[in-house]
């Protein structure tokens, strides 16, 4: 039994491993996936079938891992039984206890190297003096990928001075590493453990009673310049482990508890929030020339680029601070559909080979990705690249290969990867919907003259959508229709998407919400399939969070938020996993995401135009939090403070180049007027909108304003931030 921690700032948790769970050590540029015992057990349950542990710089795999063996009397003990595993996220360490000594190896990953450090210290804490061997024992696996189509050789090993590489037969001058300590060892011992080359590092040791001695191990690896370039990668890194581990943990606390930062009165969404943006952070990767940078989907099982985990979490990301990141991944996605016809890909090997040419929803959700980039960044020039492929996605391949009819109901898989079901699935047909509409808002940016045609396009499908679509008596929408458009009710978790995309009539949608509670839930979330299939995915439940918030639920988007972050207490203690309370991936991209986005954009309710300096804020807070607060928000050009209230708002917008519009609400508030406070200069104007009423005015830079709602009453103020004169709203 292992006890495994996390200690990271103010968070600390904690449980008893009664069987090893799974731990990631990232880098940019390389990852490592080992086991909380320390042991190399296998890792992989659906890919590489016990191969997806170790050191990976995708797409080559070139470790199983490493242990530490001690040497006493002719016996060899290999430190394997972890007592206690002390994880940091950005590090991690392992406690063992051999006889009069105790062993504490800390691993970190290098941050845009792929290299690996193990700081190893031996304490004796017996009243003798210790004599024997201490070895570091590394096992050399290289071999590439899942699918990646490439045979590997034999794997050939040299020694000099102490400094071993490796490299494979078939890929000399391409696959390579390098492993070594600064201190050259006493012994240099390659050997075999079962089909797989190891290598040990060995040291005659005396450690006087209470004396310590220490190591640093470095591993690094290269695919592309072999073991010469692994080599000087090496040299170039020995002997600052220390610093490079310090440097990490700085890095990472600067992750959680700098740039977007939060703050609610409950402190468990607090601290889930610093891991949900922890967790985005390690899964982001650069690994050109084959995949330069993306977000892995989760480990261990799915490393590879994928569509819909991509486009679901851009939201969230994006709010979150990782703007160039989403940007690049869906740079990436737009690559691979320009050379499909517009078709986006399901999955992407880590070597860039299409595993899945993508599911039917895929296209139609890439183009709102793309909108959900946007309208955060502000960024016209990626507008301007992506609208010709998001229009020929959905409006040619969609539209000619799966809606051929022109209904707006598309043919083929969509989210739901099960048997049985009609040919026009729910999901699919609500996101083509959703596209039309983005698609809408980005001609009419561009000044296309087809605008109006996506618009008239859509509108016409929301009215045929209910018809053909609603069950009144089951108060559900058919998950599918046949080809003769007879519903088919599987009762799977996609009920939620048409409400969380605001699709639904608002009666039905609180009809779909109200049955999805009663018989679609259980302690852990939204279930799969109703009574067929009780496995809980973080994606549905965290739509059905989003849905929750969208119609005043805000308890109940709470619970849902605390279901997902339950995954964090099991496996990998700080890992948003796939399945709740755990399962599948032990760190999955959408989870941490959509966590993110719905309290970004559903509790606070941020809907921003950047590229229209307009921000829309439309809170909706729980009945229990007095407050929320979000800091250093980025919109486009824009870096705003924004602090809710249950009664108003104060906005500070610390930078911009441009007035901020602002559009600010309370869900289901209506104002009949305001009242400003002070000397009047910005125009203020009420707009009414289908659940309340908006309070609009411009913001100027370095200002701040003051919102308090009483009743029906807005009271607001302006005031500049650094030496400027109050300013007075406009008269009512």
């Amino acid at each position: 039994m292992t006890h495994q921690t996390l200690d990271f700032g103010p968070i600390h948790l904690q449980r008893e491993d009664r069987e090893p769970a799974p731990y990631m050590l990232s880098g940019h540029k390389a990852y490592v996936l080992a086991t909380t015992n320390g042991a190399l057990d296998p890792l992989g349950a659906e890919h590489l079938v016990g191969e997806m542990g170790g050191l990976w710089v995708h797409p080559v795999k070139f470790a199983d891992g490493w242990y530490t063996v001690i040497h006493q009397d002719e016996t060899a003990t290999a430190m394997t039984s972890c007592e206690h595993f002390e994880g940091r996220m950005s590090d991690a360490t392992l406690h063992f206890r051999h006889n009069q000594l105790t062993v504490a190896r800390t691993d970190v990953m290098a941050e845009d190297a792929a290299a690996l450090f193990g700081l190893l210290q031996v304490s004796n804490i017996g009243t003798e003096v210790w004599q024997g061997a201490i070895s570091m024992v590394l096992r050399v696996n290289i071999r590439p990928s899942w699918f990646s189509g490439w045979e590997r050789g034999q794997t050939l090993l040299r020694e000099e001075q102490g400094l071993v590489t490796a490299y494979d037969s078939d890929w000399q001058g391409r696959w390579g590493l390098a492993y070594g300590s600064p201190e050259s060892p006493n012994d240099v011992l390659i050997a075999q453990d079962g089909a797989k080359d190891t290598v040990e590092l060995r040291y005659e040791v005396t450690i006087e009673p209470g004396a310590t001695r220490r190591w640093e191990f470095l591993l690094t690896a290269d695919h592309q310049h072999g073991h010469d370039a692994a080599r000087q990668l090496w040299a170039s890194l020995a002997g600052q482990g220390a610093q490079i581990l310090a440097a990490k943990r700085e890095r990472y606390a600067e992750i959680a508890w700098g740039g977007v930062q939060l703050e609610t009165p409950d402190p468990d969404i607090n601290h889930e929030y610093a891991l949900a943006k922890l967790n985005l952070h390690m899964l982001w990767a650069d690994y050109a020339p084959y995949l330069p940078g993306y977000f892995l989907a989760g480990v261990p099982e799915y490393p590879q680029l994928f569509g819909c985990d991509t486009t679901y979490s851009v939201p969230g990301a994006t709010a979150a601070g990782f703007t160039q990141q989403t940007k690049s991944a869906l740079q990436l996605l737009a690559d691979r559909a320009r050379m499909a016809c517009g078709r986006v890909p399901h999955e992407i090997t880590t070597n860039g080979r299409t595993f899945n040419p993508g599911n039917t929803q895929e296209t139609p959700q890439f183009a709102l990705a793309a909108w959900d980039y946007v309208r955060w960044s502000g960024d016209l020039a990626f507008l301007r690249e992506m609208y010709p492929l998001c229009r020929e996605g959905v409006m040619e391949y969609v539209g000619g290969l799966w809606d051929f009819d022109g209904d707006g109901y598309p043919w083929g898989d969509a989210m739901v990867e099960r048997t049985g079901m009609g040919a026009l699935k729910l999901d699919s047909a609500c996101y083509l919907y959703a596209a039309w509409r983005v698609l809408g808002e980005m001609a009419a940016i561009l000044e296309r003259p087809e605008a109006e045609q996506y618009r008239s396009r859509a509108n016409d499908w929301r009215g045929r959508f209910e018809r053909d679509w609603w069950l009144p008596d089951q108060h559900l929408y058919a998950d599918s229709l046949h080809s003769d458009l007879q519903p088919q009710l599987d009762g799977h978790w996609t009920q939620v998407v048409p409400v969380q995309l605001g699709i639904a009539r608002p009666e039905r949608a609180e009809q779909v919400l109200d049955e999805l509670h009663r018989s679609f839930t259980n302690e852990y979330g939204l279930m799969h399939t109703r009574g067929e299939e009780a496995r809980v995915w973080t994606l549905g439940t965290g739509l059905l969070a989003l849905a929750d918030v969208r119609y005043g639920r805000t308890s109940a988007a709470v619970e849902q938020l605390h279901h997902i972050a339950l995954t964090t207490h099991n496996g990998m203690l700080g890992a948003f996993e796939e399945l709740i309370p755990a399962g599948l991936c032990f760190m999955q991209l959408w989870s941490a995401a959509m966590y993110v986005q719905c309290v970004v954009e559903g509790f606070l309710g941020l809907d921003p135009l950047a590229h229209a300096h307009q921000l829309t804020i439309r809170q909706s807070l729980p009945p229990d939090w007095p407050s929320l607060a979000l800091r250093n928000v980025q919109i486009g050009k824009h870096r705003l403070d924004i602090r809710a209230t249950t009664a108003g708002c104060e906005i500070h917008h610390r930078a911009g180049q441009h007035p901020l519009h602002l559009r600010y609400g309370i869900r289901s508030t209506n104002l009949a007027s305001y009242q400003p406070v002070g000397a009047a200069t910005t125009p203020v104007s009420l707009e009414t909108v289908h659940d309340g009423t908006l309070l609009c005015f411009d913001l100027r830079s370095a200002s701040s304003v003051s919102i308090s709602i009483t009743g029906d009453q807005a009271t607001l103020s302006i005031d500049t931030l650094e030496g400027g004169g109050h300013e007075q709203q406009g008269p009512n």
